[in-house]
């Protein structure tokens, strides 16, 4: 039976060259949560005509999805980009 050596990974978990731009569209993300929830609930408060309110609130809606889906896109790609990137890495210490 052949036996195959594995070296000790110090390598970090993932890509440092990803790092800043991760911690960017999280950062991105968080100000979109954080803004939507302050509207929400401002709105939530408001007193205003229901008909009013409910328009309001489903621009709301549409726009907190439209800024937060491009970030969530983009976290999803950049997870791609460190899987491939962390594969690659292992292979290279296998060989």
């Amino acid at each position: 039976m052949q036996h195959c050596r594995v070296r000790e990974s110090r390598t970090p978990a993932y890509p440092s060259d990803l790092t800043p731009e991760i911690q960017h569209t999280l950062a991105a993300l968080a100000d979109v949560e954080t803004r939507y929830e302050v509207e929400r609930e401002r709105l939530d408060h408001w007193t205003g005509p229901t008909q009013i309110k409910s328009r309001l609130l489903a621009c709301l809606e549409a726009r907190h999805q439209g800024d937060r889906l491009p970030l969530v896109q983009r976290l999803a790609d950049l997870q791609r980009e460190m899987t491939s990137a962390l594969m690659m890495a292992r292979l290279r210490m296998m060989h």
